[in-house]
């Protein structure tokens, strides 16, 4: 068994006689021989010096930064079944024209969803809360937005629509640049992004596989693709110092459910207009536990790399 101590420090960084009660406790309990070890870098000095260094890291330019917003949509689009030349013309166009006039509005609450499943796992449930409210909030502002301008448009987000599953190749190849396209929007360094594309195609290859090879469900097939994430990137975000939730999430962005998410909501307007149909309820109650269980199992095979290599 592994006891976990957290440090308690005087101001100038020493470690506190609360700290070696808390040592010796433990040992008496575990019958371990642990000891209290003085760490340079949480001098508070050091911590301002780290803080100060990431501030300063340059964002991603502007130009880039649209260039990524066309070219990863158009992958995402060849991950959900459209080959069609004018509509990922379409889809590319409309893309980089939102991210030139205001970049914030590429908003993924990706990050802020496994890291809220990650805290309520290490029983830190009111930063998980915090970071899962905030997720919420973002992903019904977005269907509000979605759902909205198709109805200004005269038309509406199909509930029951199936979309063609793309080859092995070109959807592994889609996965690749979708990651770099989100390590564009991270501003990860380029040293990072080489793991990340190379895991994301695998992974992803690994998803196409227990799906359309073995026919699994797509939260099964997410689990596994996600597993395989987590035991490859971890150790090389250790090894590096990079933020985890920055290359891991960038090599899985594509597997969250918003899809189903969109699909649910527009079931979910069009079961308050009074549309009962079989299909409508149906595809409702399919999607939106679908998408619960697909981020579950991103959570899921995030959280056993990590207790692995714990």
């Amino acid at each position: 068994m592994t006891a976990r101590v957290v440090a308690l420090l005087h101001g100038d960084g020493q470690s506190s006689a609360a700290t070696h009660r808390v040592v010796s406790r433990l040992n008496g309990h575990f019958g371990t021989d642990h000891r209290a070890v003085e760490d340079p870098r949480t001098r508070p000095e050091a911590i301002e010096h780290a803080v100060s260094a990431a501030e300063s890291l340059p964002p991603s330019g502007v130009w880039l930064f649209t260039l990524a917003c066309a070219v990863g949509a158009m992958s995402l689009a060849v991950i959900f079944g459209a080959f069609q030349p004018w509509a990922l013309a379409l889809i590319a166009v409309t893309a980089g024209l939102l991210a030139a006039v205001c970049p914030a509005m590429v908003l993924v609450p990706g990050p802020h969803v496994l890291n809220g499943c990650l805290d309520l796992a290490d029983r830190r449930v009111d930063l998980g809360l915090a970071r899962l409210v905030y997720a919420t909030m973002v992903i019904l502002g977005i269907s509000a937005g979605l759902l909205t301008g198709l109805g200004l448009g005269q038309t509406s987000l199909p509930v029951t629509a199936v979309s063609a599953a793309a080859p092995q190749w070109s959807d592994a190849l889609a996965a690749a640049v979708v990651a770099a396209c989100y390590a564009v929007f991270f501003s990860l360094p380029v040293r990072s992004i080489g793991w990340t594309v190379v895991i994301a195609a695998v992974a992803h290859t690994v998803r196409w596989m227990t799906i359309s090879q073995l026919h699994w469900s797509a939260a099964l097939g997410t689990f596994y693709a996600r597993l395989v994430v987590g035991l490859a990137l971890i150790p090389i975000s250790a090894r590096e110092h990079r933020p985890f939730a920055g290359i891991g999430f960038a090599a899985v962005v594509s597997m969250v459910p918003g899809v189903y998410l969109f699909r649910g909501a527009a079931g979910v307007l069009a079961l308050a207009g009074g549309d009962s149909t079989l299909g409508t309820v149906s595809g409702t109650l399919s999607d939106l536990p679908t998408a619960v269980l697909i981020v579950l199992a991103m959570a899921v095979g995030l959280l056993l790399p990590g207790h692995i290599f714990d």
